[in-house]
């Protein structure tokens, strides 16, 4: 969870003022995604990318670790960067030159950039509850941090036994199985695999793997994920570098 951090800023530690408003890049051919080499946030967007453009109609930037820092910084000076919209990632650069920042609503974009898809279909019925989904079962990765490590400890442990407990199981009541909403797959069931493979891997320090043991619904929706089409045709194209 550490690296996936490197990700949020603390706008209590500066000023806004110091925070340059998005530009416009030159014009690019292809849709290009700027996230660490690892799923992360970046999970559900590059599948959803994958999707919509195949292999070859997108370009996935991965930034080193090392680099965000100077990045971040640069951004923050108002100084030329890969950080346009925002001082943290995933950022998009769509073909008009426009950055955009914040993963969910870059999925949903990925999932539509060539109209609706069954990852996030036409009918506003449906793109309701894939939206409130989302919302819940993201709820549930915004665990607190302290000033020392025994505070994140004793705030992790609180937080996973209240809110995250509560969102995943709130997540869990509205899954029609084997997926949120049946049989096909949805940007929901994306972005619970963000949620899910950060506590099942343990890289959510203080959170014990063994919650997910609670939630038999969203083991079996993680399991359909991964075995299903879309995910193999994902993973066969590239490989190992996105697990």
């Amino acid at each position: 969870e550490e690296l996936d951090n490197y990700g949020i800023y603390d706008w209590s530690a500066a000023s806004s003022d110091n925070v340059t408003p998005s530009r416009l890049l030159p014009e690019v051919s292809k849709p290009e995604l700027h996230y660490f080499p690892i799923p992360g946030r970046g999970f559900a967007v590059r599948v959803a990318m994958f999707s919509t453009f195949g292999k070859d109609g997108w370009v996935d930037t991965k930034m080193p670790f090392a680099d965000f820092a100077p990045a971040k910084a640069a951004m923050l000076e108002g100084s030329e960067g890969p950080l346009v919209a925002a001082p943290y990632m995933p950022q998009l650069t769509l073909p008009s030159g426009k950055a955009i920042a914040e993963a969910v609503p870059i999925s949903k974009w990925a999932a539509t950039a060539k109209g609706p898809s069954s990852l996030y279909p036409a009918d506003p019925d449906t793109r309701l509850a894939i939206d409130e989904a989302i919302e819940l079962i993201y709820a549930a990765s915004q665990a607190p941090g302290g000033a020392t490590p025994e505070e994140t400890k004793a705030a992790r442990e609180k937080f996973s036994s209240g809110a995250m407990k509560m969102n995943i199981e709130l997540y869990q009541k509205r899954i029609v199985g084997p997926f949120l909403l049946g049989d096909q797959m949805t940007l929901a069931d994306l972005w619970m695999f963000f949620v899910f493979n950060m506590i099942k891997s343990g890289q959510f320090d203080y959170v014990d793997p063994s919650i997910l043991d609670q939630f038999p619904k969203v083991i079996e929706s993680f399991k359909a994920l991964m075995a299903s089409p879309l995910i193999a045709e994902y993973k066969a194209a590239y490989g190992d570098q996105y697990e």
